[in-house]
């Protein structure tokens, strides 16, 4: 009985996981389509390297980067949904590598 509760925690807590980053992929492609939206509206440009760009320039490309981010987590699901996965925020920390003089 342990078990199978054991097993339905770590499902929810992949799910939930899952749900947050596609929510931030989510997140992202609406921020560059508002952003596109609104310089289009507003006649925006912005100066780069004394070159005037249009602001849906900059709105696709945010739009681009979450729909790759989205493509990104769909492949990471399917990954991350087999049992021997386990999610851990170490993964994400640097190693400290000791340098041996010799």
């Amino acid at each position: 009985m342990k078990n199978q509760n054991k097993g339905t925690e770590h499902s929810r807590q992949k799910t939930i996981i899952i749900f947050f980053l596609y929510l931030g992929t989510l997140i992202i492609m609406f921020l560059g389509v508002f952003f596109g939206t609104y310089s289009i509206l507003n006649n925006i440009k912005l100066q780069v390297l004394n070159a005037s760009i249009p602001g849906i320039i900059f709105g696709l490309l945010v739009t681009y980067l979450g729909l790759r981010y989205f493509f990104m987590v769909t492949e990471f699901k399917n990954d991350f949904y087999e049992s021997t996965s386990k999610f851990s925020w170490g993964n994400f920390r640097k190693e400290k590598r000791k340098s041996r003089l010799v």
